[in-house]
């Protein structure tokens, strides 16, 4: 999945999915920082939308990473 500006980018040619967002041509004073954040927030409603349909999995692979940082954690 790709979360892009530009549809013809190469990056679009290596994904199944992409998700493409707008900004306003011309637009300087914010340097991108607006247009970033709302591919933040895009990316999250997305992952949360994945997490509460698939739960189970979801709470299982939470529980495996947990169990992974604690290992790499307290690893002499």
């Amino acid at each position: 999945m790709a979360l892009t500006q530009t549809p013809g980018s190469s990056l679009t040619t290596l994904c199944d999915c992409v998700v493409l967002s707008h900004r306003r041509v011309g637009v300087t004073d914010d340097l991108g920082t607006v247009s970033r954040i709302v591919q933040l927030a895009i990316m999250d409603a997305l992952a949360i939308a994945y997490a509460a349909r698939n739960w189970d999995r979801t709470q299982e692979t939470a529980e495996e990473n947990r169990q992974r940082f604690r290992q790499i954690q307290f690893k002499p």
